[in-house]
């Protein structure tokens, strides 16, 4: 039973030299050397790009000029909307008037319905 035991120890222990040793296989120096050569061939390029960029800034300006005409013409606009809202508040305000009106019939039927019943109550007992 002992040996056995020992055998299953001995076998782990080699899996792990194993992992270790993949590792070191992926990492390679030559790729390095590669990638920075590249690198010094994009930085030419790039300077070219940005004077290209420095003109179009240029254009850009004059249609900013274009887009403050159009703003003062929405303000026109919106003085047209705040007139219609005042139009709606006044009619609002009729409504309720009515809904008064209306309240002030409802307590005068009954009060004569009222009266009407205590005449007619008196009556009977005349």
């Amino acid at each position: 039973m002992y040996l056995i035991k020992k055998k299953k120890k001995k076998k782990k222990k080699k899996k792990k030299k194993k992992k270790k040793k993949k590792k070191k296989k992926k990492k390679k120096k030559k790729k390095k050397k590669k990638k920075k050569k590249k690198k010094k061939k994009k930085k030419k390029k790039k300077k070219k790009k940005k004077k290209k960029k420095k003109k179009k800034k240029k254009k850009k300006k004059k249609k900013k000029k274009k887009k403050k005409k159009k703003k003062k013409k929405k303000k026109k606009k919106k003085k047209k909307k705040k007139k219609k809202k005042k139009k709606k508040k006044k009619k609002k305000k009729k409504k309720k008037k009515k809904k008064k009106k209306k309240k002030k019939k409802k307590k005068k039927k009954m009060m004569m319905m009222m009266m009407m019943m205590m005449m007619m109550m008196m009556k009977e007992i005349k």
